[in-house]
């Protein structure tokens, strides 16, 4: 029997948009409360001295949930209790929220953090090192190259926002040589890891050196960078490879538009694109056809 399924995207694809975005932003403490009435877990957590505990209530202190009011003072409150216990998360969030007014403070709770294991804090500690830094000659700044040794072990720990900003550096020349496919891959990375905010910068490199790239490259670069999760520089690079009349490129642009992947959803374009990598030899788009045409003889015709 014939696998079924192929087309679904074109037809199933504005569905998945919306989970999608609520598991995108859900909040921490809907996480925590999994299982739990609100009541419950508030009260838990207001029972339990435990750093860790009196760490998450902040959070939800901090942004409020449900029937619980912001009450900022009393978030601050809390955090600090749990720095002061020597929960590392706690430190490193202190420390992040001291930055601009307290860098002392700031410095010193990050620090805490890092000695204590958080990889996070070694990111932050970086970027509060380079924003009191004029680089005004970087390649020799002291503070520069103390900022870069910071991110590497941030971003060796796997720190998402550490690779990102360490990509910053790599295609500025801030501290280091310039090198935009070092700092590609940083970007890369760090969408890899869930860090979206990457995919910004890694659009423009992409876009600066598309002209440089054969069809052929920019279809491996484009697949390198929708399996990150990059999907509108995939895009991007996916329409250069159609230049080039590759017949997977037409198909995969199909599929950014069948998936509003990096575009917005459209399933005329994806029925025109898949059609196209079909008629020009590619596999999968023809299976993709070849199902379509079984379920729908006349989606071709002018008068459907």
């Amino acid at each position: 029997m014939k696998k079924r399924g192929l087309f679904l995207p074109l037809i199933f694809s504005l569905m998945f948009l919306l989970p999608a975005a609520i598991y995108g932003s859900e909040p921490r403490s809907a996480r925590i409360s999994s299982g739990r009435s609100l009541a419950e877990m508030v009260r838990a957590l207001e029972q339990d001295t435990a750093p860790s505990a009196l760490y998450h209530l902040s959070t939800l202190y901090e942004r409020g949930f449900d029937s619980i009011p912001a009450d900022s003072l009393r978030a601050m409150t809390l955090l600090k209790e749990s720095a002061r216990r020597g929960y590392a998360p706690a430190q490193n969030y202190l420390g992040f929220k001291l930055y601009t007014t307290a860098p002392d403070s700031a410095w010193y709770w990050l620090g805490k953090a890092a000695d204590a294991g958080d990889a996070k804090a070694l990111s932050n500690m970086a970027y509060l090192l380079l924003s009191e830094d004029t680089l005004a000659s970087p390649l020799s700044s002291a503070r520069s190259l103390k900022a870069i040794e910071l991110l590497q072990r941030s971003a060796d720990s796997g720190v998402a926002t550490a690779k990102a900003h360490l990509g910053d550096l790599y295609r500025k020349g801030i501290g280091v040589e310039r090198d935009s496919l070092m700092a590609r891959q940083l970007y890369l990375d760090a969408v890899r890891g869930g860090y979206a905010d990457a995919e910004m910068p890694l659009w423009y490199i992409e876009e600066a050196r598309l002209n440089t790239l054969s069809p052929e490259e920019a279809l491996r670069a484009g697949k390198e960078a929708a399996e990150a999760g990059a999907d509108a520089v995939a895009f991007l690079l996916f329409r250069r490879a159609v230049e080039g009349d590759i017949p997977e490129a037409y198909t995969l642009i199909g599929d950014a538009y069948s998936s509003a992947k990096g575009v917005d959803y459209n399933y005329e374009k994806a029925l025109e694109n898949y059609k196209a990598g079909a008629e020009k030899g590619d596999p999968r788009a023809q299976r993709i056809i070849e199902e379509l045409l079984e379920i729908f003889p006349d989606i071709f015709s002018k008068e459907r």
